[in-house]
């Protein structure tokens, strides 16, 4: 097996297991969509801006999905304790939302399963 291969192997394993089971990485996994929102409202989480629902609309690409679909997944995911919703202290009609813990440190957990397995080197093993 070479290098290149050992990656994409662990890559792949870890992506169709994270589907067995109703979870964070299941949720993020679920579609292209999912993980954008999931990346958008997680890098807003760690630099304290609020990502809204309009700003989500704004920022993904269309081609990814509809307005209606990123509300539905937004509410799956304050549903699901993923995110969490609050109200804007300046403007009652904006709703933002942040990552839970629980949802980011199995994120962070799950960035750093892939930096093991891109520092790995399936050469010499």
């Amino acid at each position: 097996m070479n290098h290149f291969e050992g990656k994409l192997l662990k890559i792949k394993e870890n992506l169709y297991s994270n589907q067995q089971n109703k979870g964070v990485k299941q949720f993020f996994q679920s579609s292209i969509l999912h993980f954008a929102i999931c990346l958008e409202v997680g890098i807003g989480t760690l630099n304290s801006k609020y990502v809204s629902y309009e700003k989500l609309c704004e920022t993904i690409p269309k081609k990814f999905g509809s307005r209606s679909t990123i509300q539905s997944i937004l509410n799956d995911a304050v549903n699901e304790k993923y995110f969490l919703k609050s109200v804007s202290p300046t403007d009652k009609r904006i709703k933002s939302y942040t990552l839970s813990d629980e949802f980011t440190n199995i994120l962070e957990d799950w960035v750093k399963f892939h930096e093991d397995v891109m520092s790995i080197n399936y050469e010499a093993a």
